[in-house]
């Protein structure tokens, strides 16, 4: 009988330091998703369709990295979200003035981009992107070396968004219903219990991979009216999420509130995954270095400054 050592190596999910990217990530998502949330009404999947759309947008008036408009077909399978789905939420999105369409699809006009609601949201991926980097030298996290000068403020916008859709694509469990809502719960639950040791070096590093998992007495269970209120969605909706993950397995119950299952987390195809949103992330942090982007000073690259950090209290 093969050893769990072995069945991790043999599902790929082993990878140095992958538990501290993917801690990083998931602050990076609870923070940018909840600035969604307050600024579409607690509505995610709006939200993320939203920012799925602004990516492909001239965000820094040059047209460099501008992207054609893409069909509603073509969002809908890059996604993975039903066509209907996606065709309704572009509808919304068009009615609120935020998405034009043409023959070839849904698109972002550039008078949008400039929007004061919209430059926000832009901000808030942009320096929580950069707080999430900031973070991880101060953790000695292993990052590229430098290769070019002057990294774009769109640039750096882009890899924020690819970083996030790439996580919800591959580093959290899948929804029986395709949205967003779930998975974004999830991840900010995951972020609540990790709290304690997400921060600090040594524990950071002591429980760095998929060989290490965390104690249950260093992880902090979170009560669903906590978490409501950090991801701006109605109680209701993040009870009755969380006790649907109870029945699948996912979260266990405490008398102190909800943590993900560590033996869920543990699962190979878990592990798996986690390793891959690590491997996306180091090709973004790569691609932002050859950039030029200041590794080793990343508090100089802030648009608005350093962004709060939400607290589970």
């Amino acid at each position: 009988m093969k050893s769990e050592e072995d069945r991790f190596q043999n599902a790929a999910a082993y990878r140095p330091f992958a538990r501290i990217a993917v801690r990083g990530v998931a602050e990076y998502c609870l923070h940018f998703c909840a600035a969604l949330t307050r600024h579409f009404d607690g509505d995610i999947d709006i939200g993320l369709l939203f920012v799925t759309l602004l990516r492909r947008a001239d965000l820094d008036g040059t047209g460099i990295g501008t992207m054609a408009p893409t069909s509603i077909s073509a969002l809908s399978r890059s996604t993975k979200r039903p066509f209907e789905t996606m065709r309704r939420l572009c509808n919304r999105l068009v009615a609120m003035g935020l998405v034009e369409r043409c023959e070839a699809g849904p698109f972002v006009p550039d008078h949008v981009v400039t929007q004061p609601m919209v430059v926000a949201l832009r901000a808030a991926c942009h320096d929580y992107m950069i707080k999430m980097i900031e973070d991880f030298v101060t953790l000695d996290y292993p990052l590229p070396v430098v290769r070019g000068t002057g990294v774009s403020r769109a640039t750096i916008e882009r890899a924020a968004i690819d970083t996030l859709m790439h996580a919800f694509e591959f580093g959290v469990p899948p929804h029986p219903t395709l949205n967003w809502q779930r998975p974004f719960l999830y991840v900010s639950l995951m972020t609540g219990n990790a709290r304690r040791y997400t921060f600090d070096h040594g524990l950071a590093h002591r429980y760095a991979d998929i060989y290490s998992p965390p104690p249950d007495a260093l992880r902090t269970p979170i009560g669903a009216s906590v978490l409501a209120r950090a991801v701006a969605i109605p109680y209701s909706t993040v009870r009755n999420n969380l006790e649907a993950m109870v029945v699948d397995g996912i979260l266990e119950r405490t008398p102190k509130g909800y943590l993900i299952s560590m033996a869920w987390m543990q699962r190979p195809e878990l592990a798996a995954a986690g390793a891959a949103v690590a491997a996306q992330l180091d090709r973004a942090l790569r691609g932002l270095a050859y950039g030029g982007f200041p590794m080793d000073a990343p508090a100089t690259a802030y648009w608005r400054g350093r962004p709060p950090l939400i607290a589970f209290d």
